[in-house]
């Protein structure tokens, strides 16, 4: 009967984790899929917040519970994208500010093509 749960619940759980690396990659946007690769973190959280809010639904001790699985998420999605994207991101920050300073630079090097005024004097005098 052992192995019977045992290869079941391997089974059960082989097929969630499956299902939820396919429901990761079925995504075009990078904020998704960091949401959806840490989505079991929150719904670990929902599900400790509301067994603790059976137990004692005071804000002192379901508050705790709630702001551990919020840094736990956090930490997730920031571990997520240091591993995944800040390298793409670092060089696109580098060649926004390269075409920052080139333009910058193009333009101290033009001239001004202003007419000079046709009457140095101010206006008023003779």
């Amino acid at each position: 009967m052992a192995s019977l749960f045992t290869n079941a619940f391997g089974f059960l759980t082989s097929i969630f984790l499956m299902s939820w690396v396919v429901w990761i990659a079925f995504t075009s946007s990078p904020t998704e899929r960091l949401e959806r690769t840490c989505a079991p973190t929150t719904w670990v959280g929902k599900f400790s917040t509301s067994v603790a809010m059976l137990a004692d639904d005071s804000e002192r001790s379901v508050g705790p519970i709630r702001e551990t699985f919020v840094r736990m998420n956090y930490g997730c999605k920031f571990t997520l994208w240091r591993v995944f994207y800040e390298d793409d991101w670092k060089r696109a920050q580098a060649a926004e500010q390269a075409e920052r300073e080139a333009l910058d630079a193009r333009a101290q090097r033009t001239p001004d093509h202003r007419p000079p005024p046709r009457d140095p004097r101010p206006a008023g005098q003779p």
